[in-house]
């Protein structure tokens, strides 16, 4: 049986005010629906579906979610393209957001969904129109690539136009008439009507059940709104999910509702006893806030700002994430998903026999540079597409300036005074058919970290060194004993000590984004391989007043441990969180690289 997905979307704006608030009329799923989630009470299920998608989360992140909704856990690594927004600098006090990193290299799957629009006009010929649907799809876009959700839409065909009375949805018996009657099994199907009884609606997978799912309803004028119906399609529930017969977190009774506590659990005589609440109750996600459904009421200017204080069950005041795309604040605030929503997201789209019509290539191609200087200006460009109404770029993080040509099949960015970062380059061609592009670039780094061995012996054996930064040519240099075998003038060496020869600098400079580079490496005498055998200093820079730098944090061995913002005194940087031993800590101060070598006892 095919299963189909559809969203209304209705297109005047003003609806989704909160003085004329519309709700999303996506029916929820009972509690024995939701049990049959995989990822309920099971939140490893989340964290082995992040992995397998390429983003390295730690395996204790659900599980050391504190009281407040922070993590508390071993510090995140920040290798791939999610980490944490910083709302505080404690990096151990790092709320459930998700910010996307682009680029680096890193194997990611990106799921591309066709979409299909229904237009619905009235006999005058009022309806949505081309450029409406261009700027929700871009707009929405958006939302997903600055959360990280691989979800890449496009429109597999022209919209199709229909004169009906479906225009106006007077009913849920309407509405599903009329995803019946239109509808494309290999598709997303969005159908966009001018007025109905709710904001927005969207079906949940019920494979049983011969009625909708592909298709979405919601009003054209509010993007996140569109975002959050196709999040329905993609098996999110509401922050304030209360089940299909009370649709309300808050009237929920002590077994059944979401407390505000991350880490309340169930009590004797509820079901799933000393599970933790949020994850077998709400939105069953424990890195999103819990909620109560009139959220839209309390939100003003994107705050929380409850006009009457209200709490939970166990009296404490509901603290709602009003930036949530899930959540029914206003469309302006909600920009955000959780690692736990982008996990169920992912786990969905590539599910067996949920959206079998995506795939994993895009047929459009961006053509520029892949490795960028700080303070440089690139031209990148996609081929001519007859008939396309425009092209979109983008760059996720956003802080590139796109300079000129955006609308048009080449562009000039700008990549400004930023170092260590990886960024994803995104174009959509307004065109049914051609999917978007994308293309990871890399701020080339203006240090020089030697990696190899801490410790090799003097056996006469080559062993291997390389520096990972993009320069033009190198100058190797070896202590006296020692040898350079190969490599010299590339990035690779091959080195080797004598018998006899002692311990010492291996040492590479090179000339980068045209800054002069230098870097060094000390490498003991011993066995090979192990740690460190003696290091009997440890260099500082100079004394400057405590300053928040982002910083790169190095095993001596050469690995990238972390990559953060970090609090440089005088005495320079603290590692609380790491086990003892030597660290390199580096961060840019102006254009010049400071080091630390850090003995961590």
């Amino acid at each position: 049986m095919k299963i189909y997905y559809s969203t209304i979307l209705l297109f005047f704006c003003h609806l989704a005010m909160a003085q004329d608030v519309k709700y999303c009329a996506t029916p929820s799923l009972s509690d024995q629906e939701k049990q049959k989630r995989p990822h309920y009470g099971n939140d490893k299920h989340l964290v082995d579906i992040l992995n397998r998608e390429g983003y390295d989360v730690p395996s204790d992140y659900f599980r050391l979610i504190d009281e407040n909704g922070f993590y508390r856990g071993e510090k995140l690594k920040l290798y791939y393209r999610k980490k944490f927004r910083r709302d505080k600098e404690d990096e151990n006090n790092s709320p459930g957001r998700t910010e996307a990193r682009g680029g680096g290299g890193y194997s990611f799957t990106t799921y591309y969904l066709p979409v299909k629009f229904w237009v619905y006009w009235d006999m005058a010929g009022s309806g949505a129109t081309q450029e409406m649907m261009d700027s929700a799809m871009i707009e929405t876009q958006s939302l997903f690539r600055n959360n990280g959700l691989n979800v890449e839409l496009y429109y597999k065909e022209d919209p199709e136009y229909i004169f009906s009375s479906y225009v106006e949805l007077g009913s849920e018996n309407e509405r599903d008439n009329m995803f019946s009657e239109y509808k494309d099994p290999n598709a997303l199907n969005i159908h966009l009507v001018r007025e109905a009884p709710w904001g927005g609606s969207a079906r949940f997978r019920r494979p049983w059940c011969t009625i909708t799912r592909h298709q979405i309803v919601d009003h054209i004028g509010g993007f996140a709104t569109m975002a959050h119906e196709l999040g329905h399609n993609f098996d999110l529930l509401h922050t304030h999910d209360g089940g299909t017969f009370y649709d309300d977190n808050a009237t929920r009774n002590n077994c059944n509702q979401e407390s505000v506590s991350r880490t309340k659990t169930q009590p004797v005589g509820c079901h799933h006893i000393n599970y933790r609440k949020c994850l077998v109750n709400g939105d069953l996600l424990c890195d999103t806030q819990a909620s109560y459904k009139a959220l839209a009421s309390d939100v003003f200017g994107c705050g929380y700002n409850p006009i009457a204080v209200t709490t939970d069950n166990w009296n404490q005041p509901w603290t709602p994430d009003v930036d949530n795309i899930m959540s029914y604040s206003d469309d302006e605030c909600r920009n955000e998903l959780s690692y736990g929503q982008v996990a169920v997201a992912l786990g969905t789209v590539s599910g067996e026999n949920s959206f079998d019509f995506y795939t994993t290539t895009s047929n459009t191609f961006i053509t520029g540079s892949s490795v960028l200087c700080p303070n440089r200006s690139y031209t990148f460009s996609v081929p001519d597409y007859s008939g396309a109404r425009g092209y979109h770029w983008e760059v996720v993080p956003p802080d590139f300036e796109i300079t000129s040509g955006q609308g048009t099949r080449t562009v000039t960015i700008t990549t400004g005074n930023h170092y260590w970062e990886d960024y994803t380059i995104y174009c959509t061609p307004l065109i049914s058919g051609q999917k978007p592009a994308k293309k990871e670039v890399t701020i080339n780094p203006l240090d020089l970290d030697i990696h190899g061995y801490d410790e090799i012996p003097d056996d006469g054996v080559d062993y291997p060194f390389y520096t990972d930064n993009y320069g033009t040519t190198y100058t190797w240099s070896v202590p006296g004993g020692w040898a350079l075998v190969s490599g010299q003038g590339t990035r690779f060496a091959n080195i080797k000590a004598n018998p006899g020869a002692g311990p010492g600098y291996v040492n590479v400079s090179s000339s980068n984004c045209g800054v002069p580079m230098a870097g060094s490496k000390y490498v003991t005498i011993g066995s090979g391989g192990g740690p460190q055998a003696r290091y009997d200093e440890v260099l500082s820079a100079n004394e400057y007043d405590v300053k928040t730098r982002n910083v790169k944090i190095y095993s001596m061995s050469g690995k990238l441990l972390e990559q953060c913002d970090m609090e440089i005194s005088t005495d320079g940087p603290v590692l609380p969180d790491y086990p003892s031993g030597f660290y390199i800590v580096k961060y840019l101060e102006g254009t010049e690289i400071k080091t630390y070598k850090v003995l961590k006892r």
